[in-house]
C-alpha cells in the first residue's frame, strides 16, 4: 500500500471532518479485512500454501517477497539482486512472505508466514527490528499497511494488529 500520501485529498472529498488519522486507520482495517478473508480462503485449502506476494517498484527498485522465504530487493531494469533478506525468525518452520512489502522512506515492513512482522532497511536489507504478532503468532498471509507511524497487519487469528513503525512497540 503506497498510497497514504493521498489519502488527505480523499479524506476531504469522501468524508468532510472526518480526522486523517481515523480515516487512514480505517481504510486499512478495510484494505486488510478483506485480504485477510480471501488468503484465509486460499491458505485454508492448502497444506502448503504457494505464494501470491506481487511487489513494489520504488526508485527502480523491486521490492517483494518469495514463498521460500526470502524478502528481496531486484533492480528493476536489470533483475540484479539489490539485497536479499531470509531472517524469519517465528516458531512457524512455514518461512514465506505472501503479501506485498509496505516501503515508507528507509524502511521495508514485511509480514512473514511465521508470525512475525519484520522492519529491514530498504538500504541494505539488514533487519531492524521484528516483532510476533499475535498471542499464538498467527501465519500472516496479507501485506502490511502505513500511516502515520503506525504499520498495521492482519492475522489469520481473524484480528488487526497496529504496531510502532520506528521501534515495532
Amino acid at each position: 500500500m503506497s498510497f497514504p500520501h493521498r489519502l488527505p485529498l480523499i479524506a476531504g472529498a469522501v468524508c468532510p471532518g472526518v480526522g486523517r488519522r481515523a480515516l487512514i486507520m480505517l481504510l486499512l482495517l478495510v484494505a486488510l479485512s478483506a485480504a485477510a478473508c480471501s488468503g484465509a480462503t486460499a491458505c485454508g485449502q492448502v497444506a502448503n500454501p504457494d505464494g501470491w506476494a506481487g511487489g513494489v517498484v520504488i526508485d527502480g527498485v523491486i521490492y517483494t517477497g518469495s514463498m521460500d522465504g526470502t524478502l528481496l530487493a531486484l533492480d528493476a531494469d536489470s533483475g540484479q539482486s539489490v539485497w536479499e533478506f531470509d531472517g524469519l525468525v517465528g516458531e512457524n518452520r512455514r518461512h514465506a512472505f505472501y503479501g506485498d512489502p509496505a516501503v515508507v522512506g528507509d524502511i521495508v515492513y514485511a509480514a512473514g508466514y511465521d508470525g512475525h512482522l519484520y522492519a529491514v532497511s530498504r538500504t541494505d536489507g539488514s533487519k531492524i527490528w521484528d516483532v510476533p504478532v499475535g498471542e499464538s503468532r498467527e501465519q500472516l498471509v496479507g501485506g502490511p499497511g502505513h500511516g502515520d507511524g503506525i504499520v498495521v497487519v492482519g492475522s489469520s487469528d481473524g484480528s488487526v494488529y497496529a504496531f510502532a513503525a520506528d521501534n515495532g512497540s
